[in-house]
């Protein structure tokens, strides 16, 4: 699956995180997280990689259908809500 920015969109709107935050989570700055979202700049694999772990440790399901997906399993979550 190839992370979008919509998914990123969706997935902390779901959670409640600031871009700052999963900025943070993923050892990214805010403005790589931001130029991502915007389209502005295509991240590395390994960087896409990070954002979608911190997302998925929050309880994230990532899919792609005919558009980007995203579910919220709190069940599934390792790292609280907001966190």
């Amino acid at each position: 699956m190839k992370l979008r920015p919509e998914h990123v969109i969706g997935a902390r709107g779901m959670l409640g995180l600031s871009q700052a935050t999963l900025a943070t989570a993923a050892g990214l700055s805010q403005r790589s997280v931001e130029r991502f979202e915007r389209g502005e700049t295509t991240l590395k694999e390994d960087s896409l990689l990070r954002i979608q772990v911190a997302l998925e440790q929050r309880g994230i399901e990532f899919f792609n259908g005919n558009s980007p997906g995203v579910r919220f399993h709190p069940e599934r979550a390792l790292i609280p809500k907001g966190s």
